[in-house]
């Protein structure tokens, strides 16, 4: 029976620090969503106020501007960049996963201290 309840004290902490982990990863993704879906929005205005811009100028290349509207519009058609957003999704996780081992360590070194006393 001794064993038993020292398997359910190095649990009791492990559970504790797995949830955590848990709520930790969750906000990470509910920060990196946020910033993500406002930076496809930010793209999307962006686009879309260029491609108007270039439509309406497109058919005169002799036009003032028109080199403007059409490297506008090229810049704005390319892909958007997530990798602020995906750098600190990382770092989070990171960070969640470093604090996790490491009260996993501090759990062990309890543990053990009492199994060799």
């Amino acid at each position: 029976m001794r064993g038993q309840s020292r398997v359910e004290a190095f649990n009791k902490p492990l559970g504790a620090a797995e949830a955590r982990r848990g709520k930790a990863i969750s906000e990470a993704y509910r920060v990196f969503n946020t910033k993500h879906s406002a930076a496809k929005r930010l793209h999307r205005s962006t686009y879309m106020a260029a491609y108007t811009a270039w439509r309406a100028i497109k058919s005169t290349p002799d036009a003032e501007g028109y080199e403007v509207a059409r490297e506008a519009f090229i810049k704005a058609s390319e892909v958007a960049d997530h990798r602020e957003a995906r750098a600190e999704l990382d770092r989070a996780i990171r960070a969640a996963d470093e604090a996790y081992e490491a009260e996993l360590a501090r759990a062990w070194k309890r543990e053990h201290r009492m199994t060799v006393q």
